[in-house]
Order: C-alpha cells, then structure tokens, then sequence
C-alpha cells in the first residue's frame, strides 16, 4: 500500500516536472521571436461595408454601428452608435441593415425574444450621429400615413418627428 503510494507519488512529480520544463522552454523560444512591423489586417479591410457617405464607411458589427474614415492614414472603427438593450433579447442584423435617407442614417435591426420563433424589426435614425430618434409605429395625419420617431431616452408617449410615408 505504501509502495502503490510512493509511485504514484513519484510519478506526479516526474509529471510535473516535465511540464513545468516544457513550459520554460516555449518561454524561451517565445523570446526569441522579433516582433513584425507590418500592419495587422483589421477586420473592416476584408468586409465590405453597409453604408457608404462621402469617405466614410458604416458597418453594423456587434449590434452596434461602426464608422471607419478612409481618409485617415490609419483609420479606426469608431462606434457612433448601440441599440438600447432589452431584456432576454438578442440582435440580429437583417438583408440591409443601414440606409440614408433624406439627411438620416437609419438602423434596422431584428430584435429577438429568447425563447420565440420570430424577431421584431427596430429602427432607429439620426441626422448628426450624435441625437438618436426610434421608430414607435404608425401615426396618421389628415388621411395620410406617417412613421412617428421618438428621441431616444425620453419618456414622452407622444412623437417628436413624424415622416410622410411614400
């Protein structure tokens, strides 16, 4: 019994050893390495962006919108905007996510319930990339038919811009 002991014993200190030995040897070798001064690739170079205005490219990475500016001599993704989160829900991005029209980038994305088999469509837009407004349904003025858009963060029920639709 004590000898069953003494080799398993020994055997777990042979075992550590050995692979405290190969760690300091890969620690070894890693130090020899030179660090490269090429460029890393960035992910944005090799995806084809959603929304192109003037130099600047949109993407809707990550359920959030990111603005990268070729014009930079090395430009970065900047997020200028993330959806409100929901509870037990998840983000998914449709077809198209973004579009600009008339002055407004908008956003839309396909909210999902954990659980539920289907998404709700979001939209959000904004002008100036820095005042966000949300799409909150229809609403009709003198028989015509508009999106209503709340400011994002208000508590106000009521519509702060309204667009005619087409």
């Amino acid at each position: 019994m004590k000898r069953n002991l003494f080799v398993t014993l020994a055997i777990a200190i042979i075992s550590i050893s050995l692979v405290a030995f190969f760690q300091i040897s890969t620690l070894r070798k890693n130090n020899d390495i030179k660090p490269t001064t090429e460029p890393l690739e960035t992910w944005w170079q090799t995806t084809k962006p959603d929304l192109i205005i003037e130099q600047k490219e949109y993407y809707f990475r990550d359920c959030s919108i990111k603005e990268v500016n070729s014009l930079e001599e090395q430009p970065l993704a900047k997020t200028i905007f993330r959806p409100p989160t929901k509870l037990m829900t998840s983000c998914d991005s449709l077809m198209n996510p973004l579009d600009y029209k008339e002055g407004y980038i908008i956003l839309t994305i396909c909210r999902q319930t954990f659980g539920a088999g289907s998404c709700t469509r979001e939209r959000y837009r904004s002008n100036d990339m820095a005042q966000w407004q949300e799409d909150i349904g229809i609403t009709w003025v003198k028989g015509e038919q508009y999106t209503a858009w709340r400011n994002i963060g208000s508590t106000s029920s009521k519509a702060d811009a309204v667009t005619r639709i087409e």
